[in-house]
């Protein structure tokens, strides 16, 4: 199997150039085809879109953090109210709607630049739980 850095070399990283690099497909004469939207790269999307909420977050998970290694162990009676605001604030940025308006805007960019091609047998499979 590949190794961790391997992997992230061939998928780089999170940016959406990688995304596109995870798609690439080529054709007999090493000529690069249109690329096509797959469920590997509708995975990869959603890995996206969590970061990118998690980075909407930050500073609710900061807190949460401040305050777990202020509490130790008592983290779990302590800390309620952060862990409780960090989990509200993620979920405003993962709902349903996020999703679909992220998911489309991503597809869109990649269809206006003629990176890609979007299978119609992709459902949507709904938002990252």
């Amino acid at each position: 199997p590949p190794s961790p850095s391997s992997r992230r070399r061939h998928w780089g990283g999170t940016c959406v150039h990688g995304l596109a690099r995870a798609m690439a497909e080529t054709t007999a004469s090493g000529a690069e085809a249109p690329k096509r939207w797959s469920r590997a790269a509708d995975e990869k999307l959603r890995k996206m879109f969590l970061a990118d909420a998690r980075k909407r977050c930050d500073h609710k998970v900061r807190e949460f953090v401040d305050c777990s290694k202020r509490e130790g162990l008592a983290v779990v009676w302590k800390c309620r109210e952060e862990n409780k605001n960090m989990n509200a604030c993620v979920s405003d940025f993962t709902t349903d709607d996020e999703w679909s308006r992220y998911r489309a805007d991503k597809i869109a960019e990649f269809l206006k630049n003629g990176q890609i091609i979007v299978d119609s047998s992709i459902a949507y499979p709904g938002p990252p739980k």
